[in-house]
């Protein structure tokens, strides 16, 4: 499994490899700036899969877990474009609900 990004467009995308004799099912979750949540990738034996993020409408930040029978692992940052960015708009956001 691989998280990778491209720095021209300040994309991200997820990069999976099944080493397996079947085929396998990931499972995407925003934990937060994406409202297609959750997605899912189905794998045949073998094969490599592939999601892609447009990270521009969350200031190129990403928070996502990926999980498949009973692995799980939570991807989060921010993608560096060389151009002015902002702070993490999720930062505060268990703030503004006690509010």
């Amino acid at each position: 499994m691989q998280v990778c990004y491209e720095p021209s467009t300040g994309a991200v995308y997820l990069k999976v490899r099944n080493t397996g004799r079947a085929a396998g099912r990931v499972t995407v979750k925003a934990n937060a700036y994406r409202a297609d949540s959750p997605q899912t990738l189905d794998i045949a034996a073998g094969a490599t899969g592939e999601l892609h993020w447009s990270l521009e409408d969350s200031g190129h930040w990403y928070d996502f877990t990926v999980s498949a029978d009973g692995f799980e692992r939570r991807f989060a940052g921010h993608v560096e474009t060389g151009k002015a960015s902002v702070s993490d708009p999720a930062m505060a956001l268990h703030l503004q609900r006690k509010a």
